[in-house]
């Protein structure tokens, strides 16, 4: 009874074929021969926008009730009573349409799902889109869906906004909470490097050398996220990291002497983007 979502879809491709190739061809030309931002270039997209509204409205509400691709693969569109649908219902459709493409195309998909198969659009402006064989009385006899109330209307429409405004949260948030979790661990590897090395500065103040080995300072064991710790010729803490993202990346620790013959450590890292270092390591 209903039109299903694969022959909507052929449909849809067919009309955006008939509309598409000679509106994208009209632009170009325009483009070309005025400059991609004049006058007669918007001209000609909003041209586009109001050819497409009277191709899908005026068809839909003709005698036909369907566009060409509907026609073609035998849908059409009817009101919830299976009567032919207005102008400004069609041009209701029509614009609905928006809504269901900002919800990254899941106002489309309800109707692969729905019991009516209608699309978020269709919802909107209670349409169906039924086989041509269907009459007013078949729909009568499987019950008349309900139309939504203008709350209701409202809503679905705010919802629809709302997925790509959540997508755009994830799409930001995850990559940021990726980041916070290696800071963190950053963190961790430098307070852990700067244990060892106050044991380090105890050795070498002692000593007068530096340790071969962190071992030999007695200084703490490296963190989990340490795949090795070194000590350098000149003292230096060499921390290779077994970090996500920064895996084998190094943070260094140097040892200076200072004036009041004292050692001070510097930071330095292993090409580590500075916003996710210390930002006593940061240069």
């Amino acid at each position: 009874m209903y039109a299903g979502f694969w022959r909507r879809v052929a449909a849809a491709i067919l009309d955006l074929m008939i509309l598409v190739v000679p509106l994208v061809t009209l632009g170009i030309v325009v483009a070309l021969v005025t400059g991609p931002k004049s006058k007669a270039t918007l001209a000609a997209d909003l041209s586009a926008l109001v050819v497409f509204w009277l191709y899908f409205a005026v068809m839909e509400c003709s005698s036909k009730q369907a566009t060409l691709g509907k026609i073609a693969f035998g849908i059409r569109v009817v009101d919830l009573r299976g009567n032919r649908v207005s102008f400004l219902r069609a041009s209701a459709r029509f614009f609905a349409k928006i809504f269901s493409a900002l919800s990254l195309a899941l106002g489309f998909l309800l109707a692969a799902v729905t019991r009516r198969k209608q699309a978020l659009h269709d919802m909107v402006a209670s349409c169906l889109l039924v086989k041509n064989h269907v009459e007013a009385s078949d729909l009568r006899e499987a019950g008349y869906a309900h139309p939504m109330s203008g709350g209701g209307i409202v809503t679905l429409m705010v919802a629809a906004l709302c997925v790509p405004l959540a997508a755009a949260g994830i799409a930001v948030g995850i990559p940021y909470y990726q980041d916070y979790v290696v800071r963190r661990i950053l963190e961790d590897v430098v307070r852990a490097g700067r244990s060892a090395a106050s044991d380090v500065t105890v050795y070498m103040i002692r000593h007068k050398r530096p340790p071969r080995t962190l071992e030999e300072a007695q200084a703490a064991p490296p963190l989990p996220h340490v795949r090795e710790a070194a000590i350098g010729p000149d003292g230096s803490i060499v921390l290779t990291l077994a970090v996500h993202r920064l895996e084998g990346k190094r943070i260094v620790l140097v040892p200076a002497k200072a004036p009041a013959g004292n050692i001070v450590w510097s930071c330095t890292t292993d090409s580590i983007p500075p916003r996710l270092l210390p930002p006593a390591c940061r240069r």
